[in-house]
């Protein structure tokens, strides 16, 4: 007998062993997708923490600049997390805890790098943020990655407080042409701010039209100058109405964003985060005309387009829809520069070939085939690849109005700095 309950008392403490040995394996340390190591660099970016578990569980973050897209559920987990752009002085470093069912914990130790103020606009992936939510310079462009700055919103938050109709992202094939025409570089300037300038006097797009027009601004004669976009869209995104409430959007705000406005220079937050809010966003392809004529010419500047494009794009020595008497006009006091951006492989070959012959007023006689390659690439919005797309356009708000909801006489000694000062 006492055999017997020596056995049983053995079989007993083996099934309890092995209990005990099931229990530990279902919660092993979590694990990072893409790294065994969190560790991040300063882009914006999402992740998946992999973990298993028996029974409930809950994640939580000390991390403000990380925004979880599940917090709870049961069993084996898979939390993905939105890691904002760190757009601060130096790395940051948080924590996730998983908190599970029998009271044990998993922490994990998260390190995102820091950025360089210098190159804030290659840090955005356009195809997957469109740019929507960052800060952009208007003293650099306009709608171009070039003048994007620091992130301004998570929007992983704006989901979560705006709903899932807060962001809308449409596939769509379009073409649309953007023109601005005056006598005068500042002139040019001004016509593009009352625009996009949300109804104030700016210099918009003051560096890229001192490159565009060096020639002429270093002449003194009297010319029309024209900025002629040709716009190929295959992607939009936008903000919608929860934007303009204060009261919501302050909660989706990013983490280094909050701190700028309450901390930094009007100057120093300028370079940051840029002068406007991007709130709507086109990606495709562009072709940018940056041309002058004589002020004499009195057609209309999509005719001068057109004929430009027969004449030196679209070259065919038997062409006859240009208007000869127009070209004419045209050649007496022509200057241009023309360039495409996105389109890959198509697009280099195009500026290559514009660079050598187009921008020096010689005709293009390979023009067509190569126009039309890198058109194709923007002819499917359904097939378009990502490495192709480019910012097009877009629609802006003023930078200060978001710094409001964190601090009212901040926001206003920024408008006074970008208005009276740094786009003056």
């Amino acid at each position: 007998m006492r055999k017997q309950v020596i056995g049983l008392l053995a079989i007993y403490c083996a099934l309890l062993a092995g209990a005990c040995t099931d229990k530990a394996s279902d919660n092993i340390a979590p694990q990072w997708l893409s790294s065994e190591k969190p560790v991040y660099n300063a882009m914006c970016q999402t992740d998946t923490l992999r973990f298993r578990a028996a029974g409930n569980w809950q994640v939580t973050t000390d991390c403000d600049w990380m925004t979880l897209m599940q917090e709870e559920g049961q069993g084996d987990g898979a939390v993905s997390v939105y890691i904002q752009q760190n757009d601060d002085e130096q790395a940051r470093q948080g924590e996730l805890v998983v908190h599970l069912e029998d009271g044990q914990t998993l922490n994990l130790h998260v390190t995102q790098y820091s950025s360089d103020d210098n190159a804030l606009g290659a840090l955005v992936n356009l195809p997957q943020s469109y740019g929507l939510g960052w800060g952009y310079d208007f003293s650099v462009d306009y709608a171009d990655p070039d003048g994007l700055r620091g992130q301004v919103f998570d929007a992983a938050k704006v989901t979560r407080f705006g709903g899932e109709d807060a962001i809308t992202v449409y596939t769509k094939t379009s073409t649309d042409i953007e023109t601005y025409y005056e006598h005068t570089v500042q002139e040019l300037m001004h016509s593009m701010s009352a625009k996009v300038g949300g109804g104030l006097d700016l210099r918009i797009a003051s560096a890229k039209v001192e490159v565009e027009y060096a020639k002429q601004i270093s002449e003194t004669k009297d010319r029309l100058y024209v900025w002629y976009r040709d716009k190929r869209i295959v992607r939009e995104a936008r903000f919608e109405s929860f934007i303009v409430n204060p009261n919501r959007f302050a909660q989706c705000l990013t983490a280094s964003f909050k701190k700028a406005a309450h901390s930094l220079s009007p100057a120093e937050f300028v370079r940051k985060y840029g002068t406007h809010l991007i709130t709507r966003s086109y990606l495709g392809g562009r072709f940018d005309y940056y041309f002058t004529v004589s002020q004499d010419i009195t057609e209309e500047v999509d005719k001068l387009a057109l004929t430009i494009s027969v004449k030196l794009l679209f070259w065919n020595a038997s062409a006859t829809t240009a208007d000869e008497k127009t070209w004419t006009d045209i050649k007496r006091d022509f200057i241009a520069d023309f360039e495409v951006s996105g389109g890959g492989e198509a697009g280099r070959v195009l500026n290559e070939e514009l660079k050598r012959t187009a921008s020096q007023g010689i005709p293009m006689t390979s023009g067509e085939q190569l126009i039309n390659n890198w058109v194709a690439r923007f002819s499917d919005a359904a097939t378009v690849q990502d490495e192709d797309l480019t910012m097009v356009g877009f629609e802006v708000t003023p930078i200060w109005e978001i710094v409001k909801a964190v601090d009212a006489s901040k926001a206003e000694e920024l408008k006074n700095y970008i208005v009276n000062e740094y786009l003056k």
